[in-house]
């Protein structure tokens, strides 16, 4: 009898620890949805909302970053991306990933949250899988596609939805978000895979690129609108836990899960949604939307299960 490969056992223990830190970030971008309709609701402009918080998120980060620099300064000379690829490739994922957030904020002020989820869920996979075929040249196998189609009949089973109801500009809005962020998420994957790129450092300036050009361009488009203090404090807490911490915690998953396993798992919000809405809101869980929320898990654990073992890394990567 052989003794297993503990490079192997090393592997599958990354790629569970990676998926329980995903885990905690969708739970993290689940509870943003309704303070985000409240804020909204109450009077503060979507573009507006999306730059303030991404913006604010940037510079806590670059604190962040500061502040471990002067701390623990490097004394090892890792293998760096070459000038070119790294002021192209962190710019343009900056203005995909927050440019998006600003598209799908305003597109959540045409349509209802759930219309919204469903075509957000549902186009984001399917745009993260054809840009992994022609891009990284990392097609999803025909197992982890059966578990996208899963996935997807659980999505539309779970949501009451209405073509015809749906506005068509929110909806187109939330499709161009959808392959916005896909954009993002596979250039990010490149970023921290092939060139090396710390997941702290990196989010940190593409969200400052990205969210100081939407801050911007929502500022001119609303006036220059100033949220009064409660607002500011439900942004500032959105910033720091659900921005800052969130997107560095899902960069750095990114240095062991796919960008498709990734995208995959985010449609695991729908179910934290459901159950934290019949736990706080007392909404009830219908059979057919327990039928729903079991698909949707089953789906995503065939596409986690047959994930390519060589994307597991064989150390723990640096944040």
């Amino acid at each position: 009898m052989t003794d297993p490969d503990p490079r192997l056992s090393s592997s599958r223990t990354a790629h569970m620890a990676a998926l329980g830190w995903m885990l905690l970030v969708t739970l993290l971008w689940s509870s943003s949805f309704p303070i985000h309709k409240m804020l909204m609701n109450g009077g503060v402009p979507p573009l507006s909302l999306a730059g303030y918080r991404y913006f604010s998120a940037s510079i806590i980060l670059l604190l962040a970053v500061a502040i471990r620099d002067r701390r623990k300064p490097r004394t090892d000379s890792p293998t760096k991306p070459s000038g070119a690829a790294r002021w192209l490739i962190v710019p343009a994922i900056g203005l995909f990933m927050y440019s998006a957030q600003g598209v799908h904020m305003t597109a959540l002020s045409l349509i209802s949250a759930s219309d919204s989820g469903l075509i957000m869920m549902t186009t984001m996979p399917v745009a993260v899988a054809v840009l992994s075929a022609v891009v990284e040249k990392n097609p999803p196998g025909w197992a982890q596609l059966l578990g996208l189609a899963i996935v997807l009949v659980g999505l539309y089973v779970y949501f009451p939805h209405d073509i015809q109801g749906v506005r068509l500009a929110g909806a187109l809005l939330n499709v161009l978000s959808a392959s916005m962020g896909a954009v993002a998420i596979v250039l990010t994957r490149i970023a921290v895979g092939r060139l090396r790129m710390t997941s702290l450092n990196l989010t940190a300036v593409s969200m400052t690129t990205g969210s100081a050009v939407l801050l911007l361009f929502a500022l001119a488009h609303d006036s220059f609108f100033i949220p009064d203090a409660g607002q500011a404090l439900w942004i500032g807490l959105l910033a720091v836990v659900n921005t800052a911490f969130g997107f560095a915690l899902f960069n750095h998953t990114l240095k062991t899960l796919g960008a498709f396993e990734v995208t995959v798992l985010q449609d695991s919000m729908i179910v934290q949604i459901g159950i934290l809405s019949a736990i706080f809101l007392g909404e009830a869980i219908t059979p057919t939307m327990a039928l729903a929320m079991a698909l949707v898990v089953f789906g995503i654990v065939v596409v986690q299960y047959f994930a390519p073992k060589r994307r597991y890394p064989t150390g723990s990567a640096k944040a």
